[in-house]
């Protein structure tokens, strides 16, 4: 598992389904900013996701297919930290 920080981390990591589940564990409730880029640095899917507290899995889904390779997401908290998890995607 590739963990961006204690509570916020993406499993499966690598993403074979082009879902991105998004795991944040014991994590402060509100509103976090998730942008997905590719390695061109391109904004693939930015979305927002209003968390309740506490532990959740959210299911980010880009706009496009996802092809095998590494991108980046950035998860932006309501204390305005920045988590950037690393995201492999390989094709099955």
């Amino acid at each position: 598992v590739v963990k961006g920080s204690p509570g916020i981390y993406v499993f499966p990591n690598p993403v074979t389904n082009g879902i991105i589940q998004l795991q944040m564990n014991k994590t402060a409730a509100g509103e976090y900013n998730v942008r997905l880029t590719g390695a061109n640095g391109q904004v693939l899917s930015a979305s927002a996701i209003k968390h309740s507290g506490g532990s959740a899995t959210h299911i980010i889904k880009p706009g496009s297919t996802l092809v095998s390779g590494i991108y980046q997401l950035e998860v932006l908290a309501p204390d305005n930290t920045v988590n950037t998890i690393k995201v492999l995607v390989s094709s099955k």
